[in-house]
């Protein structure tokens, strides 16, 4: 005969005990045909139907710029001994997912989750799985961070002074994340000299390097000026007349008008005979971009005529513009 097990809603047919003949396990199908060669005493052993859910796995993702997606990965086992359906996953805000099917007893499934933040802050909450579960923990928590991450764009305008034409580099630019510290630094350029950074045509900093917060796109200018080294000076000195061999002093002052520091090496005489005899400079030295300079000029006439020369400073700049002075006097 062919015996066959019924059970109810609740139960199923045991694979652990099945069918029992005098206490002996005899079969673990449901269904079995027997051949009788003797009396029987067939007992069909059933087993509570379970479907054990368990959600694993540690979900992570990096600090995401808003509006970029990254995926990670859990999984769902069936511990039970019934096949588990599940019909769907709810995700919080910010997370997604598409993923539904039936597990076996004893497997597990993986699990794909698409973190995609719309906006910037921090996504938590818990990922829920529905299914017909007799028992287990169906949901796993999630937490991940977005940011908004915004373009600093820089360039250099180099302005030739003389002429007054600009010309500029090409921009280069770079993300960062929203509230983070840049640190700007404009380099030295050969023949210029670094003037401010400007923005929208505002000036933001006039130190060469300074800390800059993002808060948003900026676009900052570097702005250069050609150096210039202008030396002026009064247009005429006159000693007078002076004693013959006699030696008097009078101070003209420089003036460094430019925007670089002009080193004054030595200094050209040029004049009428006996002139450059006549008048000496010997300072030396530094004048910087604003500063002016008293230098001494030393006169001695030689013997009674009128001393005429033009005297001027010689820099180490071939560049420097300079102002030279006449000086007159004359011997009595």
């Amino acid at each position: 005969p062919t015996l066959q097990s019924d059970g109810d809603g609740n139960m199923q047919f045991s694979d652990y005990g099945c069918w029992i003949n005098h206490s002996d396990k005899f079969s673990a199908d449901a269904t079995i045909t027997i051949k009788t060669y003797a009396d029987s005493n067939l007992t069909a052993h059933f087993e509570p139907i379970s479907r054990i859910i368990s959600v694993e796995g540690t979900l992570s993702w990096p600090r995401l710029v808003v509006g970029e997606s990254a995926s990670s990965q859990f999984t769902i086992r069936n511990s039970g001994n019934s096949p588990l359906n599940v019909s769907g996953i709810v995700y919080p805000e910010g997370f997604g997912g598409a993923w539904s099917g039936e597990i076996a007893p004893g497997q597990s499934q993986g699990v794909s989750v698409i973190f995609s933040p719309a906006r910037a802050g921090t996504f938590s909450g818990d990922i829920a799985v529905q299914s017909d579960a007799t028992a287990g923990t169906p949901s796993i928590p999630v937490c991940a961070l977005a940011e908004n991450v915004y373009t600093l764009s820089g360039m250099s305008a180099f302005t030739q002074l003389a002429e007054n034409i600009s010309q500029f580099t090409l921009p280069k630019k770079r993300g960062y994340w929203a509230g983070s510290q840049v640190h700007v630094v404009a380099l030295p350029v050969t023949g210029y000299q670094f003037v401010n950074w400007t923005e929208d045509g505002q000036v933001v900093s006039t130190e060469a390097s300074f800390d800059l917060t993002i808060t948003g796109a900026r676009s900052l200018v570097a702005q250069y000026a050609s150096n210039t080294a202008i030396l002026e000076a009064p247009g005429v000195a006159n000693f007078g007349q002076k004693k013959v061999r006699s030696v008097s002093y009078r101070y003209l002052t420089f003036n460094n008008t430019g925007n670089t520091a002009v080193y004054i090496s030595g200094w050209k005489l040029d004049g009428s005979r006996n002139g450059q005899a006549a008048f000496q400079a010997n300072w030396k030295g530094w004048i910087a971009p604003g500063a002016s300079q008293r230098v001494p000029v030393r006169f001695k006439p030689l013997r009674k005529q009128r001393y005429m020369a033009s005297i001027a400073p010689l820099t180490t700049d071939a560049n420097a513009r300079v102002s030279a002075v006449r000086v007159l006097g004359a011997g009595r």
